[in-house]
């Protein structure tokens, strides 16, 4: 790894700048949100309380109905599918890539490793989302650089990175492990997997 890559929380400014360009342009919140709206009740059944989401966040729980003595109590846990394409991504070149900063990498892949060894019981739920990175590809395009950053959790990836890294890194997003081509944009997979723990 080239000295001069530093990882992208080392400015929290140009990571919120990136973070904004990623929730404009993934369908991350909406694919989110259809799952604790539509079937998350399902999930959890018969009960009485749950968490309402508001745009500002989730709201407190209607009625203050409190009767977990008598009810299951579910966990659940949103994270990236292993489905993704940041699994392909990170899988690939995560090693040539800052390693210095609060982030790591985890998937679907490691929760449900981790709830089989401790003999936990659960569900499954693929979340289907995407994320136009169709800006990436072009040179100097400060929408497609700060996503570039994102992706990769690297300040200034296209100035900092080295330019094989740099073109295998571009060439990998294009390809079906990552992206698909739909109506002439590339559409990054995002997807998610929402695991419900059992009682």
């Amino acid at each position: 790894m080239a000295s001069s890559m530093r990882s992208l929380m080392s400015d929290p400014s140009r990571y919120l700048r990136s973070f904004r360009v990623f929730l404009a342009k993934s369908t991350e919140h909406q694919c989110m949100q259809e799952f604790v709206e539509r079937q998350l009740p399902g999930v959890v059944g018969t009960v009485p309380w749950w968490w309402q989401v508001a745009a500002g966040g989730l709201s407190q729980p209607q009625e203050g109905r409190f009767h977990l003595q008598h009810r299951a109590l579910f966990f659940v846990m949103v994270c990236l599918s292993e489905n993704s394409g940041w699994e392909t991504l990170w899988k690939k070149y995560g090693s040539s890539l800052p390693l210095d900063d609060l982030c790591t990498y985890v998937s679907s892949a490691d929760i449900k490793r981790m709830l089989d060894s401790a003999g936990l019981k659960y569900q499954l739920h693929e979340l289907p989302s995407d994320m136009d990175i169709t800006c990436c590809f072009t040179e100097g395009d400060e929408d497609g650089e700060l996503l570039l950053d994102f992706l990769t959790e690297t300040l200034d990836f296209s100035k900092t990175a080295p330019p094989e890294l740099k073109h295998q890194i571009t060439e990998e997003l294009k390809k079906p492990g990552c992206s698909e081509k739909r109506n002439g944009k590339v559409l990054f997979n995002n997807n998610l997997s929402a695991i419900v723990i059992e009682p």
